[in-house]
């Protein structure tokens, strides 16, 4: 004998057979099988063909949730959903669909172009990086530094120099927020009468976070250089196809 969830399965598999799914959003009202109730009838609904696996199990929730009483189950490979309840909890059911099956907008990759300009001299760099994910991007050298002797031999220790990018563009609130960190460093030197193991690192940092618009350059901020003089930074977010 078949259950309460196997009627409704049976009853959404009867309904795809008699038509395509693609060309209706729900079939008409019949009694709910394994029903005493008169009043409690059964509707199959249809979900878009573009609507995502993850899609098709929230909305199976939000009706779970709001329809407690009702009875649901659903056919993930094709997009339909089967519920005995009243004409009420169905006509409801019908809203919370239409107002949830809507395909999911596809997220878009940032191009990042940073300039750098000082003393009217600017380059660039550019940076790719996935929606509400940090990227990072290094350029320099991996400066070797002796920083001691152990048996005969030098111990040396690499340290990074350069220029240093970290960014993300969160783009899931309407509008475009960048947070960003800017690294710059020069090679170390030895100070005078140093010993080994003492080498000085000139570094320099900018980190901040700014709304952008895309296609237009902002002004992120200023470094002082560790070699001396300042640097302006701006950057401008362009969207990847």
């Amino acid at each position: 004998m078949l259950n309460s969830r196997s009627w409704i399965f049976a009853f959404t598999a009867l309904a795809l057979l008699s038509g395509s799914a693609s060309a209706r959003t729900a079939t008409q009202d019949v009694p709910c099988p394994d029903s005493h109730d008169p009043g409690v009838v059964y509707r199959t609904f249809y979900l878009s063909q573009d609507t995502s696996q993850n899609q098709f199990t929230e909305v199976q929730t939000v009706l779970r949730n709001l329809l407690q009483r009702a009875r649901i189950n659903g056919v993930s490979t094709e997009q339909a959903i089967g519920i005995c309840g009243t004409p009420a909890e169905l006509d409801l059911a019908q809203r919370i669909v239409s107002d949830m099956d809507h395909p999911q907008a596809a997220e878009t990759s940032w191009r990042l172009t940073y300039t750098f300009t000082r003393a009217g001299v600017s380059h660039k760099a550019t940076l790719v990086i996935a929606p509400n994910e940090w990227g990072s991007l290094k350029e320099g050298n991996r400066v070797p530094i002796v920083t001691g002797a152990s048996q005969g031999s030098d111990q040396v220790q690499y340290i990074d120099t350069g220029l240093n990018l970290s960014a993300k563009v969160d783009d899931s609130g309407g509008s475009l927020r960048l947070s960003t960190n800017v690294e710059q460093s020069a090679t170390p030197e030895l100070k005078p009468s140093s010993a080994a193991g003492d080498p000085v690192l000139g570094d320099t940092e900018l980190k901040t976070t700014a709304f952008i618009t895309p296609g237009k350059s902002i002004v992120l901020g200023t470094l002082n250089l560790p070699s001396g003089g300042q640097e302006e930074v701006s950057v401008t977010a362009e969207a990847v196809p």
